[in-house]
């Protein structure tokens, strides 16, 4: 790695670890956002496989609206 590649890299990482609360905070949302999905699914009457499935196909994005 260039002196210069290897800098870029520190930084790079250096960046990473002050954003990880921030992070983990982000991942916490998504996570309770898919799971009000999924049990919005069950709700709705799919059963858990199914729900699971789309969770799973959809992502963060519910209902797929975006695409």
């Amino acid at each position: 790695m260039l002196p210069h590649e290897q800098m870029e890299f520190e930084l790079a990482i250096d960046k990473i670890k002050r954003d990880m609360g921030n992070h983990i905070k982000l991942c916490q949302v998504v996570s309770e956002s898919m799971f009000e999905y999924y049990k919005a699914l069950m709700d709705k009457g799919f059963n858990a496989q199914q729900a699971l499935q789309i969770v799973i196909a959809h992502g963060i994005n519910p209902g797929n609206a975006n695409r």
